[in-house]
């Protein structure tokens, strides 16, 4: 669903969330995967242009792809990401991604995001698309037409039809088979028209059309959509049934920026619509949307699963229920397939309130493919907590080292059955269990967090801090705080888990151990190396020369590359070295090392027109202040 512009979040509080450092995994949630990665590719080609911020508050930029698209990006009510763009995804989009992460960079930079007028082109253009798409105003506008219609006398209706349909195929072809509904031959032809449309869509794109971000499927989807008022709901389903059998293919094929995908999605929301209005028994309704859904092998059919997710009658869920149960013997266990069919089968007969058979699906899922997190999770629901942690104890033990991420969440279950009884002593053997295995700040402030809450964490902390430095196990030493005790009772690695340590006095902002570690690291050449940069941001007012330095290795190496892009990549760094001795009134100094850039690259034109426009760009700083 669309999200809405409006919202409690002030610019300020959308400035800070755009500068988190877990952003990233904000936008990641939102898009998906594929979404997500498209879009920091485009950012990191400088697709990303003319970003500015709108009079109230939100993102606005254009982002250069098969075409230059504009794109509004924000956060919702909710605080959480929501975009409007004029690509054919229009909500969730790369063009968002790249845009919110140009955002990012600039104000991890310090750098300013100005501020657009309130006539921008494109913002006009992104209002009018999302007034148009917004349901919620749509009902008013057909009340004033249903007022505006019945004053006019039937001669002027009658006027407006005839020149309505003379602006619109489809509005002509409506009228005529309302005026006729018996003429087959009409209502044949329509559907024909629907059908040439698909077989064009079915073929390798026009790509001159395509990069537009156009394709054959949209017009498939407004040909469709002019089928429902005719009430040819039936033929729909039929349509919707050869796109999902012919498209597949063609979307594999060519598919790479998601249009084609879209455009389908628009035909499967049609069919959505006719299937909610189609004159079918409930459970006929109900195995056309599953039938559909196990055909769908690209993501295509949400609309249908938003179907299945609404109210139906329990009864209805049976005839869905029981196929679904009897193709389960078509797939192996523990593949992806069988998976897509239990979560549906299990909906099925969660819907259809037989709760044993559900519960038999789960443990037989656990057992044979190693699926335990469904059934844990559907225990947790029904608070059998004990038969839970029955289940959990048996899947840690089968699964071991074949499922590392299952092994994760089973143990993020039990430890949170423990604290649910205000077992925190065993809740806080978990947890640093998990710091031992992945020896993390998040993994030391959960252990925080949860020793606190009953008094261990002054005992605790130090043995943390040994396992780190000395990788002493801690529920082995003497003061181990708790009655449980971890498992293991040695670990691999013997030296300082430096990248932990180094991070960790960041986060407590203690830059004089962030260095001492961090030159310990390099003194004893054990790689891989903390991310210098990365270092330099958290030191530069304890060690501005270390900071300084740091940045002009990393500008001077991309210099040295002779790659006009790397050259822009140099610049982030010389900027920051520049706002660092700006901060420290250190002007001629600055000023001598871009005099020396030049001289010493005096023959590479574009790093030359990189500098000038990085001087212009701290000089206005010198100005600001």
């Amino acid at each position: 669903m669309e999200p809405s512009f409006a919202g409690q979040y002030t610019p300020s509080t959308f400035l800070t969330w755009l500068k988190a450092e877990n952003m990233p995994d904000a936008l990641k949630e939102w898009t998906g995967e594929i979404i997500y990665k498209r879009g920091l590719d485009y950012w990191k080609k400088n697709k990303v242009i003319d970003i500015s911020l709108t009079p109230d508050g939100r993102l606005l930029g254009s982002v250069a792809g098969s075409r230059k698209y504009s794109t509004v990006f924000f956060l919702d009510s909710a605080g959480k990401p929501g975009a409007i763009c004029d690509c054919p995804y229009e909500f969730d989009c790369k063009h968002a991604v790249a845009l919110a992460w140009a955002a990012h960079d600039m104000l991890t930079q310090n750098r300013q995001i100005p501020v657009c007028p309130d006539n921008d082109r494109r913002l006009l253009k992104l209002e009018f698309m999302k007034n148009e798409a917004d349901q919620g105003c749509a009902a008013p506008q057909i009340a004033k037409l249903e007022d505006a219609l019945n004053m006019l006398s039937r001669e002027e209706l009658i006027q407006l039809l005839i020149q309505s349909a003379s602006l619109s195929p489809e509005v002509l072809n409506l009228c005529l088979i309302k005026a006729a509904p018996s003429d087959e031959e009409r209502k044949q032809a329509m559907i024909n028209d629907v059908r040439r449309s698909m077989l064009a869509a079915a073929n390798e794109p026009d790509w001159d059309e395509y990069y537009h971000g156009c394709t054959e499927y949209d017009t498939v989807s407004r040909k469709m959509q002019a089928l429902l008022p005719a009430g040819f709901l039936e033929e729909i389903l039929e349509l919707a049934d050869e796109i999902l059998q012919e498209s597949q293919e063609t979307i594999a094929s060519y598919d790479t920026l998601g249009e084609l995908s879209a455009g389908v999605a628009h035909c499967m929301a049609v069919a959505a619509q006719a299937l909610r209005e189609v004159n079918w028994p409930e459970q006929k309704k109900l195995l056309w949307a599953v039938n559909a859904i196990m055909e769908d092998n690209c993501g295509l059919c949400e609309p249908l699963e938003a179907f299945l997710g609404e109210s139906h009658e329990p009864a209805a869920w049976n005839p869905a229920a029981d196929l679904l149960l009897d193709r389960l013997s078509q797939y192996q266990f523990d593949s992806y397939a069988r998976l897509r069919v239990v979560s549906l089968a299990a909906q099925a007969l969660g819907a259809a309130a037989r709760h044993d058979e559900l519960l038999a699906l789960y443990e037989n899922e656990a057992i044979h493919s190693g699926e335990y997190i469904m059934l844990v999770d559907y225990l947790l629901d029904r608070a059998e907590r004990e038969k839970a942690e029955e289940w959990i104890a048996r899947g840690l033990r089968e699964l071991a080292a074949k499922k590392p991420y299952a092994i994760t969440q089973l143990r993020e279950r039990l430890r949170r059955i423990k604290e649910e009884r205000n077992d925190y002593d065993a809740a806080l053997a978990l947890l640093t269990e998990d710091f031992v295995d992945s020896p993390s700040v998040e993994n030391f402030n959960n252990c925080r967090h949860c020793a606190k809450k009953f008094n261990a964490w002054d005992a605790l902390r130090p043995l943390l801090m040994d396992f780190l430095t000395k990788r002493k196990i801690p529920w082995l030493q003497s003061a181990w705080p708790c009655r449980n005790r971890g498992l293991c009772s040695a670990v691999k690695d013997n030296g300082p888990a430096y990248d932990a340590l180094i991070t960790l006095a960041i986060a407590e902002k203690q830059p004089g151990e962030a260095l001492k570690w961090y030159d310990e690291q390099l003194s004893r050449g054990v790689g891989p190396y903390y991310d210098e940069n990365r270092l330099a941001d958290a030191v530069k007012t304890f060690a501005p020369e270390r900071a300084l330095n740091i940045w002009r290795q990393e500008a001077e190496k991309l210099i040295a590359r002779t790659d006009t892009k790397a050259y822009a990549e140099a610049v982030v760094f010389l900027r920051k070295a520049g706002r660092l001795l700006k901060e420290r009134k250190e002007s001629a100094r600055w000023n001598d090392y871009i005099a020396e850039l030049r001289v010493t690259h005096r023959r590479k034109r574009r790093l030359l027109e990189e500098l000038d426009k990085l001087v212009a760009e701290v000089d206005g700083w010198h100005a600001e202040t």
